[in-house]
This record gives C-alpha cells, structure tokens and sequence, in this order.
C-alpha cells in the first residue's frame, strides 16, 4: 500500500511539473505571437516578427532595415521554446538535428528578449505584425499560409 501511495504521489509530482513547463512554454508563445520586436545595431537596425503558421508552426521572421528601402534582406526561422528561451532554428533545418542558430531568454519583468547566443536585445516594437520586403508591408497572413514568395529571403 505504501509503494503504491509513493507511486501515485510521483505520478501526480510528474504531472503538475510537465503541466507548468508547458503552461510557461504557451505562455511566451501567447506574449510574442503575432509581434514584432525591434534590435538597435551600428545602422538601422532591424524588425523580429513572431507568426504561427496554418499548420501550428511556430516561426519568426528576422529582417534588416535598410537606409531608402524598408528591408534588405530576411531570415525565416523556426522556434522551438524550452525553458523561458526561444530557440531560433533556421528554417530549413531539421530540429534537433541541428544547433540553434539563436537563443533568446525571455525577460517577463521587461519584456523583453535577451541573446543567449545571438547579437541584439529585442525590444517589443507593435502588437501588430511588420513584415515588408525592399518597397512594401506584406500581410501577415501570406507567411501563414507560408507563401515566402514575396520576401528577399537570404537564407
């Protein structure tokens, strides 16, 4: 009887552990999907936008500002969380085959994204997805439906 109690009470510590590291996990995802953050660097900077694919990825796209055009360039990524971090995986990685390209700890008191391997803090920018190639903003909803036509995709 006494192993059987010690069983159950594991069971039921296993759990409630697994359900807030999931809960935390959704809770991120909850705070960054669908905005955009800014990174200040020697130039003009840059826009990181959080998406979720029609597929339930969960994906960013990492854009450099330009001087006379909104973006040079773009990276699309997929995120992984673990652990408060937001893993950026290149986007034609395999996951977990492969080193994150970036890890950003999320700082709930400032919100905030701080580089764990990665070069900028990220400042939340809007509530409102950014995305643009060199002369226009493109709809949010083109990156779910993961039409990357539109995009000066570098990577």
């Amino acid at each position: 009887m006494k192993r059987l109690i010690i069983f159950w009470l594991s069971i039921l510590c296993f759990c409630i552990v697994t359900a807030d590291i999931i809960s935390q996990e959704q809770n991120i995802w909850d705070v960054v999907k669908e905005t955009s953050w800014r990174y200040e660097d020697n130039w003009t900077g840059g826009i990181v936008t959080f998406y979720e694919t029609d597929n339930g990825d969960k994906m960013a796209v990492w854009q450099m500002c330009g001087s006379g055009v909104m973006v040079t360039g773009s990276f699309l990524f997929r995120i992984h969380i673990e652990n408060n971090e937001l893993l950026f995986f290149h986007h034609t990685a395999v996951m977990k085959e492969q080193e994150p390209a970036y890890i950003y700890f999320f700082d709930e008191e400032s919100k905030m994204l701080y580089p764990r391997k990665g070069f900028n803090v990220l400042f939340f920018f809007s509530s409102e997805p950014w995305i643009a190639n060199k002369f226009e903003s493109i709809p949010i909803e083109e990156l779910k439906r993961e039409d990357y036509s539109r995009l000066d995709l570098i990577n």
